[in-house]
Formats: C-alpha cells, structure tokens, sequence
C-alpha cells in the first residue's frame, strides 16, 4: 500500500506537469525505485501491477470558477440574507 501511495502522488504531480498518462506513470515509478527505500521494496512486486489501460492522452487540467458555481454561491448567498431578514422582522 504504501508503494501504491508513493507512486500515484507522484503520478498525479506529474499529470498536472502536463505529461501524458504513460510517460507520468513511468516518472513515477522511476522515482518510487529512485527514492530511499529498502532494496526488498525496489522488487517489481510492489510497482509492477501498476499499468495504463486506456487512453493516454495528457489531462487538460481547468482552472478558475465554473459560471454555475458562481452562480450557485450568489443564489446562496441571496437566500441566506433573506432568511436572516425574515427571522428579525
């Protein structure tokens, strides 16, 4: 588990780096075996069962606020002030 962990934080770092999926899930398993592990944890059995299966295409990552949660927080907004002004009249 702790392997899996390892490489899947680094697989994760290296998508948003804009690598494609095979090539991050390679850099993360070259930094999991390059890391400061003990050599019984370098043994394929604990990063090999990790593969692609798939498209492999980079993730385009968005940024910024989608429009329907802008909205959504200024309705809620709304209705929160409303209900306050109801309860003190």
């Amino acid at each position: 588990e702790q392997s899996t962990t390892h490489i899947f934080n680094r697989f994760y770092r290296h998508l948003a780096g804009g690598l494609p999926k095979g090539q991050a899930l390679q850099q993360a398993k070259r930094d999991y075996l390059n890391s400061e592990l003990p050599s019984f944890q370098k043994s394929p059995y604990y990063w090999a069962g990790l593969v692609l299966i798939g498209d492999g295409a980079p993730v385009a990552f968005k940024t910024g606020w989608p429009l329907w949660m802008i909205a959504g927080g200024g309705l809620l907004l709304c209705g929160v002030l409303m209900v306050g002004y109801w309860l003190r009249r």
